[in-house]
């Protein structure tokens, strides 16, 4: 699987658990990860990394994934306004709020490992 290695994953989430569970199987998978544990530092690393995809989490101690979200698609480039951001969330009732915004998709934890697979088939390309 050495062929996605060209393709970058960006996580952001507060809890450094939730970027390890996710680190571990996407790495296994051959992506190169990155990590920020809050808004701001997701948004200035999806500038000058310019990932793939964005996995964010919903429900962070101190921001609204969807206040994120909606910086990220509100950015002034092109380029960064079309990364698929997936949204992170233990609810599913959160799933309306997070395409309404703007996101790709949703993922709810714990993580499945079909759905996973599934979520990067559909937004990397192979």
């Amino acid at each position: 699987m050495g062929t996605n290695m060209s393709h970058k994953i960006l996580i952001i989430d507060d809890d450094r658990d939730v970027y390890d569970t996710l680190a571990i199987r996407l790495e296994s998978f051959g992506y190169q990860m990155a990590w920020a544990k809050n808004g701001t530092e997701g948004y200035a690393q999806a500038k000058a990394q310019k990932p793939d995809l964005i996995f964010l989490d919903f429900n962070m101690e101190n921001e609204s994934g969807l206040d994120v979200l909606r910086t990220l698609k509100k950015d002034p480039s092109e380029e960064i306004k079309k990364i698929p951001v997936v949204m992170l969330t233990g609810r599913e009732e959160f799933q309306k709020a997070c395409l309404d915004s703007g996101a790709a998709g949703y993922i709810t934890k714990p993580f499945d490992i079909f759905g996973l697979k599934e979520i990067l088939a559909k937004y990397i390309p192979a």
